[in-house]
């Protein structure tokens, strides 16, 4: 994991757009998003917006809080091209403020896509939230 400052308040109610919906759930050091519906075109955009707004700024020579953002997307039931462009987007912005973030919980179709396009060697694999590992 990578050090990071926590320095934001994070939002209390779901987020929603387009036939997605996010609801946050925040942990000691870390915020798990639970996403539903669909991440395409239509939404990609806001996605990315959305989860790159949890990601926290560096700053200088302050004691750093270790910070992951999860995506759970256990209840998302598709990603198309624009979807996983948010997602490495979302991913980069993460690495580049020193973050990690991490994706968990794909359906096959999802899980499927992610591997055919050899994301699943760029997102870090972690064990899904009930406890076998999946990517």
């Amino acid at each position: 994991m990578s050090g990071c400052l926590w320095g934001l308040v994070m939002p209390t109610k779901p987020f929603a757009a387009r036939g997605l919906k996010l609801d946050l759930e925040e942990k000691a050091y870390e915020t798990i998003v639970h996403c539903a519906g669909k991440i395409n075109a239509e939404n990609s955009e806001a996605f990315q917006n959305q989860i790159r707004g949890l990601i926290p700024d560096s700053r200088g020579h302050v004691d750093v809080i270790t910070l992951r953002i999860v995506l759970d997307l256990t209840n998302v039931t598709h990603v198309d091209s624009t979807g996983l462009g948010a997602l490495l987007g979302a991913w980069t912005a993460a690495q580049r403020k020193g973050c990690d973030l991490e994706i968990t919980n794909l359906n096959p179709q999802v899980g499927k896509l992610v591997e055919i396009t050899k994301l699943d060697t760029v997102f870090r694999k972690m064990k899904d939230l009930f406890g076998s590992t999946k990517v």
